[in-house]
């Protein structure tokens, strides 16, 4: 079994990067649109384009949550619950800032080997670009502030 496993330090409170994975707002920004909600046994879908072998649509559930620490789901794409991915975020203060973790499990056989190259650098730019430009722009502009009909881009960085 393949899986994908990342981690990047944020310089940020807990509280700040917690925010970022549990608020649906913050969630559109980064990662896909949703209608997640931090509880556990919520059922929701995250939405993409579609595209070759993927409907666009993600079927999730929330299996753990331990507010500030760890969040988990399960994933499932086109085949309803047939070998979900499990997607594991931890995090835990380190000096002033966040050491944000996150790994993706479930990618089985030869599926789950080619899956791990395509998917690996989408977490990546995730990580790296997307959920930094989030806290930042967060941190500037509060939570509840994030354009509702567009994505956050790099010139949104210094408004």
């Amino acid at each position: 079994m393949a899986k994908i496993e990342m981690d990047t330090l944020y310089p940020y409170p807990v509280e700040h990067v917690w925010k970022a994975l549990t608020q649906n707002e913050s969630i559109d920004q980064w990662l896909m649109k949703n209608d997640f909600k931090p509880k556990v046994g919520h059922k929701f879908q995250m939405r993409a384009k579609p595209m070759a072998g993927w409907d666009g649509i993600a079927r999730c559930e929330v299996l753990e949550m331990k507010k500030g620490s760890k969040l988990s789901w399960s994933q499932c794409g086109n085949d309803e619950g047939k070998d979900p991915f499990i997607i594991t975020w931890t995090l835990k203060k380190e000096g002033k800032g966040t050491r944000l973790s996150l790994v993706h499990d479930g990618l089985m056989g030869l599926r789950g080997i080619i899956l791990k190259k395509i998917m690996a650098p989408g977490w990546k730019r995730m990580l790296d670009q997307r959920l930094p430009l989030v806290l930042e722009y967060a941190e500037q502009n509060g939570w509840k502030k994030f354009p509702k009909d567009r994505r956050l881009v790099q010139t949104d960085r210094h408004q």
